[in-house]
């Protein structure tokens, strides 16, 4: 496993470290940049290399990433996880909604440092978590909690 950082060579990476006819597996495939993503393609096209990306298309404002935009405009496939994704109601979820303090925030960094290691409570910063949420519910802010009276 190696980590790629925006600042990553990733073609030349791939190049010293997939062989032709190899495969690469790119997890949080979210992070990655745009030039990153045509690099992954390349080394498809070029090298015979199998890639296969996994991560979010979008992030908790419901926009998509840099990266998962151009992962859907280049991918020869999109594969939608074999699980069912519910929110709390039952429908079918595809927003992530991000909780500071148990309130949907939609303001704020994409990559946000927070405590997620206490469930009653955080030990340092903000305890941020997060919860797939259908459209309905992620539009209206009400969560899994706020719905129970």
């Amino acid at each position: 496993a190696v980590e790629v950082a925006p600042s990553t060579d990733l073609w030349a990476l791939l190049l010293r470290a997939v062989p032709v006819g190899g495969f690469v597996v790119a997890d949080e495939a979210q992070f990655y940049t745009p030039q990153q993503v045509d690099d992954l393609a390349r080394c498809v096209d070029e090298r015979d290399v199998d890639v296969a990306c996994f991560g979010l298309l979008s992030d908790f404002t419901g926009r998509l990433f840099a990266a998962g935009a151009r992962l859907v405009e280049l991918a020869d496939v999109l594969v939608p996880l074999p699980l069912p994704v519910l929110c709390w109601c039952g429908r079918a979820a595809r927003l992530n909604a991000r909780l500071v303090d148990g309130v949907v925030v939609r303001e704020g960094q994409t990559v946000l440092l927070g405590d997620t290691a206490s469930s009653t409570g955080a030990l340092f910063g903000p305890d941020v978590r997060y919860q797939v949420l259908c459209r309905r519910h992620w539009m209206s802010r009400q969560t899994a909690r706020a719905a129970v009276p």
